[in-house]
């Protein structure tokens, strides 16, 4: 028996093959944010996996009415929302964030935002969003270019943040950005339902297993 989180594992896995393929298909699991008991064939030895999926935190850099705004929308949806925009406070508040949470930057601060979004990239957060025009989105990625990240680091900021919904007010700027949120959790484009013709409800990560 195992227990792994996103930061650990504990227990004896020598028996199962690799330690780090079944401790990378835990962290895939814990992202999608789905409870899951599944038995899964890995590499010819069955492994009754047990997905306990924590409630979803998303730490918001920044204050204002937009803060508020997704602060309910979070709420709303079951999540656990924190905001500041104090650089102490928001990397202690990361600290102990995982891949099945999220990260918005709200603030153009540009002491903020390197440090808190190379923090996300440690914890392996399954979601950092920035706030901002091209020119913003652009400045910011290369402070982040410049303090040592990757292309492929940057490139998987969603930045601007949301969906294009034409959202105009804080509120339905919030409801943009938590539809985003929810599509890349689940793995779905967020294109209209009635553009597919399968199923409704796709099979996520959990399901599969």
């Amino acid at each position: 028996m195992a227990v792994i989180t996103s930061d650990s594992v504990a227990g004896d896995l020598d028996a199962f093959g690799s330690e780090s393929d079944v401790a990378a298909l835990a962290v895939e699991l814990l992202a999608a944010g789905t409870a899951a008991r599944r038995v899964v064939d890995l590499d010819g030895v069955e492994l009754l996996v047990e997905l306990f999926a924590p409630t979803p935190r998303l730490l918001i850099v920044g204050l204002g009415e937009l803060s508020e705004a997704l602060d309910h929308q979070g709420r709303l949806l079951g999540w656990d929302v924190t905001a500041s925009d104090e650089l102490d406070d928001v990397l202690r508040q990361l600290s102990p964030l995982g891949p099945g949470d999220a990260l918005v930057v709200l603030s153009h601060d540009a002491a903020l935002d390197v440090p808190v979004i190379t923090g996300a990239w440690a914890r392996r957060l399954g979601y950092i969003g920035a706030l901002g025009s091209r020119r913003t989105q652009q400045a910011r990625r290369d402070r982040l270019i410049d303090s040592g990240a990757t292309d492929g680091q940057v490139d998987g900021i969603f930045g601007p943040v949301g969906l294009d919904l034409g959202a105009r007010t804080p509120a339905e700027t919030a409801l943009s950005v938590f539809a985003e949120i929810v599509a890349h959790r689940s793995h779905r484009d967020a294109a209209p339902l009635r553009s597919h013709q399968g199923p409704i409800h796709l099979q996520t990560a959990a399901d599969q297993i």
